[in-house]
């Protein structure tokens, strides 16, 4: 009896212990931008793929440029309706121009009919402005006026920027709508990567200190180029479409896929009041060459360990027994390929390509990469033949390539 008492004791203290271990946070929704204005079939084989990952999708439906003038997105609409997941009309106004209430109305009103014509699950309109931050005041007479126009039950969304942090007119814009999107990915001087994970995460906490509603944190999948004059003053971003600029400096921007994975996992960890999820921007699809691929961004927003694996695979070449050597990521993260691939017996007859050389050192060859690359997941490319007079073994090899005698 007196035994039994006590490990009744034990259990309860046990149990009680147990108590106070906080509960791990759950994982935080995920949610993407549709970004393009024609889409083509890559468009929604993506979405196909990536819906089942994502708690909703925001589609940029109109955009009114700099000058005022209007182009409506022609979206798949039979992709919305078949992705099955809540849909956001996205309307993004240029933030060099003062729309006029009128316009910006108008503009929305014609996206929402078309949207809700066509039977799709339209849960709300964003607009996506980055206002500068003297002009607030004038932004929050445009969202009463959109707000005025809309539909019962469709709800109202915004972008922000942190740079609306420091104004005294941000609580009052964001007490006029349901939600909001703060974009952390910003162009910081003399940086490469376009989130500052830092100031992110300050950022962040700094929004939900004042938000009234749920908000989404925005994170980028995709690469820029910054061009830049001679007193490093940023001129133009090249995103979606080349620019082909000359006379001014060009400066790579990233947004580093282990880095973003590890920001998510700080967010989460933070259990920020009222923060609702991620939402990425850009949906990556295979022709999108600034984006992540989307293996990648979907072993992100899964969770998933992100590892490059590659692999090296013989082809039938073009001549009498030459192959063409061909290397394959199928791993689940976009990264350089290995830095060499050894070729046991030595193989006199051998070139390369796209980005790699040939060296021949004794009795082995090796291909040896030349440059940085990236080689997407799920990826392959040539990257030279053989015509070995006996079978060759060939091996992958990591390492800084060196220079030396190798043959571009």
């Amino acid at each position: 009896m007196h035994c039994a008492a006590t490990g009744r004791v034990i259990a309860i203290a046990v149990l009680g212990l147990a108590a106070c271990v906080p509960a791990a946070p759950p994982p935080l929704v995920h949610a993407v931008y549709v970004w393009q204005r024609q889409w083509q079939p890559p468009v929604s084989e993506a979405l196909t793929r990536a819906a089942p990952h994502v708690a909703a999708l925001r589609v940029l439906a109109a955009e009114i440029g700099p000058d005022g003038t209007e182009a409506v997105a022609r979206v798949d609409l039979a992709a919305l309706q078949a992705a099955g997941r809540p849909l956001t009309a996205v309307v993004r106004v240029d933030g060099r121009l003062a729309p006029a209430a009128a316009q910006l109305t108008a503009t929305v009103a014609r996206a929402v009919g078309v949207w809700r014509t066509s039977g799709l699950p339209l849960a709300a309109v964003e607009l996506d402005y980055d206002c500068p931050r003297a002009r607030l005041r004038d932004y929050a007479a445009l969202v009463r006026a959109v707000r005025a126009g809309l539909p019962a039950g469709v709800r109202l969304s915004i972008t922000a920027l942190p740079d609306w942090l420091h104004s005294a007119d941000l609580p009052p814009l964001l007490a006029l709508v349901d939600s909001s999107v703060l974009q952390v990915h910003a162009v910081e001087a003399g940086a490469t990567d376009l989130v500052n994970v830092s100031h992110a995460l300050d950022w962040a906490r700094a929004y939900a200190a004042l938000s009234p509603h749920p908000f989404w944190v925005a994170l980028p999948c995709y690469g820029s180029a910054l061009y830049t004059d001679a007193d490093d003053r940023p001129v133009a971003l090249e995103s979606e479409a080349p620019r082909f600029l000359s006379g001014l400096n060009r400066r790579e921007l990233s947004a580093d896929p282990a880095a973003m994975a590890a920001l998510v996992q700080q967010l989460t960890r933070a259990r920020l009041a009222r923060l609702a999820g991620i939402v990425w921007f850009r949906l990556p699809t295979a022709e999108d060459r600034r984006a992540w691929s989307l293996t990648t961004w979907l072993a992100v927003v899964d969770g998933r360990a992100l590892t490059p694996r590659f692999r090296v695979e013989r082809h039938a070449g073009a001549g009498s027994g030459s192959i063409d050597v061909v290397l394959a990521n199928i791993g689940d993260l976009d990264a350089p390929p290995p830095a060499f691939i050894d070729v046991r017996p030595a193989c006199p007859q051998a070139d390369a390509v796209n980005g790699y050389g040939v060296r021949q050192d004794g009795g082995q060859t090796t291909f040896v990469r030349t440059r940085t690359t990236t080689l997407r997941a799920g990826r392959s490319v040539v990257i030279g033949w053989l015509n070995c007079p006996t079978p060759a073994t060939l091996t992958l090899r990591a390492g800084a390539a060196p220079g030396g005698n190798t043959s571009p």
